[in-house]
C-alpha cells in the first residue's frame, strides 16, 4: 500500500487520472490517503469540480480537512504546493522536550532536519536544526540554538515567488505562513522544481 502511494505520487498527472477511474473506490481511497497533501491537491486541482468533490468524500475525515484547506488557496499559490507534515516546536522548549515531541510525531521524520519555532500563539519565531540539537545538553533552551534568519514564504503568495527564494537562499525547504504570521506549513523543494 506504501509503495503504490509513492509510486502513484511520480506517476504523470494524466496517468493519475487513468489509474483513478480504472480503480474500486476502496483502492482510490487508499491511495488518496496515503500520497502527500501536496501531491494529493495538484491530481485534484486537476481534476473536474465534481469529480475532485466524489474523491474528497473518499478521504478519511483528516485527511478531508487537510485537502479541503489546501484546496482553498487560490490557485497557483504557494498554500497549494505546500505540505502541512512538519514540526513545530516552542521557543520556551528545552531540547530534551524537543526530543519527546519528535519522538511523537516519529510519521513526520522525513521533514525534520529543520525544526520550525513558533510562539505560543502559533507564530513562526526562527527554526532549529536537528544536527545542532543532538549535539548540546538536553537542558539546552531553544532559544540558544536559533539560526536567526527570518526567511518564509506567504500561502497566498504566487509560486513564483517560492522559485525565486529556493534560488536566493539555496535551501531544500521553506516555513509557509499565513497573513498573520502563524506557520501554516512548508515547501520542499522538489514541489518548487515541479513549479520551475
Amino acid at each position: 500500500r506504501e509503495l503504490a502511494a509513492e509510486v502513484f505520487e511520480h506517476l504523470p498527472l494524466e496517468d493519475q487520472e487513468k489509474l483513478l477511474h480504472a480503480f474500486g473506490s476502496e483502492q482510490v481511497a487508499q491511495i488518496l490517503n496515503d500520497i502527500a497533501p501536496d501531491d494529493r491537491t495538484a491530481l485534484l486541482e486537476e481534476l473536474p469540480a465534481a469529480v475532485t468533490q466524489k474523491l474528497l468524500a473518499l478521504l478519511n475525515p483528516e485527511q478531508r480537512k487537510i485537502a479541503t484547506e489546501l484546496l482553498g488557496y487560490p490557485k497557483n499559490s504557494i498554500g497549494r504546493r505546500m505540505t502541512p507534515r512538519y514540526v513545530a516546536i516552542q521557543q520556551n522548549w528545552t531540547v530534551a522536550e524537543v526530543l519527546a515531541e519528535l519522538r511523537r510525531q516519529e510519521h513526520k521524520r522525513d521533514t525534520i532536519n529543520q525544526l520550525y519555532v513558533t510562539d505560543s500563539r502559533g507564530r513562526l519565531v526562527d527554526y532549529v536544526r536537528l544536527r545542532n540539537l543532538v549535539v548540546v545538553p538536553p537542558q539546552t533552551s531553544v532559544l540558544e540554538l536559533l539560526e536567526n534568519r527570518q526567511i518564509f514564504l506567504r500561502a497566498a503568495d504566487d509560486q513564483e515567488t517560492a522559485v525565486a527564494a529556493f534560488k536566493k537562499y539555496d535551501v531544500t525547504m521553506l516555513p509557509v505562513v499565513d497573513s498573520g504570521d502563524v506557520l501554516v506549513g512548508i515547501v520542499t523543494v522538489d514541489d518548487v522544481l515541479d513549479v520551475a
